[in-house]
């Protein structure tokens, strides 16, 4: 397999631009061949170049994959991978390790070539760039055997060499696996929104029906509905231990009558209090007795 596949390609990078950009770079191209849109009919943003043999193919995705694009404006870098998009390692399993705390001048092909020393197993490398292309500081290696990729995960923490500063290594998780782990979180979030605005309503819901009965308890008068006929004998009873007899109210009694015998009383009694002058009390109790 001889071909490889480049992407991220703007509409003004026509087949003598993408010739001259493997030639800065010291790569010879046999042909390219620049894929168009089917339903615009502009350029699809791709093309497949041609090398001389399978081993330039291979080189060139090892070494000028991430690297600055000549001529690119703005600033890009080559986007380069295998034409059958992964075809030519169908069915062989790959073992990925994420790689961190790379300095700038970490490309693919120097990432790579760091771990291909110790891991001939190594398949591939890949630094993450930004949509400026520039670095943001980690990658990921792809390994053939899995006694070597844990060995990496062991041996590498920490490692010097690639980059001003020691790298850091831990276990790649698929992107699948993100993907799921992003659908939980984004589940368990809607859960706790929901639960969050249950809570808000049943505390409305309490203040309301709080209102509603200080309202009501307001507007008509208390009423017990604790039944008092058996308690009636017993507070009887102790009035009757406690308290004077009083004099009993004749129902026949003319109301008038009673009226203006306790106005003659109450005037007599003033009467009384003032030719005494209030100085001899006992005669005027006695007189109100009488």
């Amino acid at each position: 397999m001889s071909t490889l596949w480049m992407g991220d390609l703007e509409t003004y990078m026509d087949e003598a631009f993408i010739r001259n950009a493997f030639a800065s770079v010291g790569r010879t191209v046999i042909s390219i061949k620049l894929i168009k849109n089917r339903t615009l009919g502009g350029p699809a943003g791709y093309c497949f170049v041609d090398f001389p043999d399978p081993q330039s193919a291979e080189d060139c995705l090892n070494q000028v994959n991430g690297l600055p694009l000549p001529g690119s404006n703005p600033p890009k870098r080559f986007k380069l991978n295998w034409a059958t998009h992964g075809a030519k390692d169908a069915g062989t399993p790959e073992y990925s390790i994420f790689v961190g705390d790379l300095t700038p001048d970490v490309t693919d092909s120097v990432l790579r070539s760091f771990f291909m020393e110790r891991f001939p197993s190594c398949k591939g490398a890949k630094v993450v760039i930004d949509q400026t292309g520039n670095s943001r500081g980690y990658g990921f290696v792809r390994f053939g055997d899995e006694n070597e990729h844990t060995r990496a995960l062991n041996e590498m923490q920490g490692a010097n060499g690639c980059g001003g500063r020691p790298i850091r290594v831990s276990l790649a998780t698929p992107k699948k696996s993100m993907n799921q782990l992003q659908q939980h979180q984004q589940h368990q979030q809607q859960y706790y929104d929901q639960f969050a605005q249950y809570q808000m309503q049943q505390a409305y819901m309490a203040a309301w029906q709080y209102q509603v009965q200080q309202a009501q308890y307001m507007q008509y008068p208390y009423q017990t509905n604790v039944d008092n006929s058996q308690q009636q004998p017993v507070q009887q009873s102790l009035t009757n231990e406690t308290a004077e007899p009083q004099d009993k109210i004749l129902e026949d009694d003319d109301v008038d009558q009673l009226n203006a015998k306790y106005v003659n009383q109450q005037q007599s009694l003033l009467l009384k209090s003032l030719k005494s002058r209030w100085l001899v009390s006992d005669e005027i109790l006695n007189a109100n007795g009488n």
